[in-house]
């Protein structure tokens, strides 16, 4: 699925460094998934906050400053409402409620 969004996401980006970026950040998510073992689906805003914290101990070009963490939480966030356009999650909000 993220190689979907990704090509969807690819008529939107106006740089192939947002491309870049939000790839970096879609990596980051699937890494703290199969760490954390839970599904996307099944994240709330703890989650994502715990999932920022996890990408700042553990990925180390990953730093949790407010730019960075606004842009994770952005690409999780378009993520969200792709999926949801979809039909494979029923909420799309949760990324928005941890910022």
């Amino acid at each position: 699925m993220p190689k979907a969004f990704y090509e969807w996401k690819h008529g939107k980006a106006k740089k192939n460094s947002d491309l870049y970026r939000s790839w970096d950040n879609l990596t980051m998510l699937c890494l703290y998934l199969g760490s954390a073992e839970t599904f996307l689906g099944d994240m709330n805003a703890d989650d994502f906050i715990d999932c920022i914290a996890w990408c700042g101990r553990n990925i180390s070009e990953f730093t949790p400053d407010y730019k960075n963490t606004q842009d994770f939480l952005e690409t999780c966030d378009g993520l969200f409402k792709y999926l949801k356009g979809k039909n494979a999650i029923s909420n799309d909000t949760v990324p928005g409620t941890a910022a």
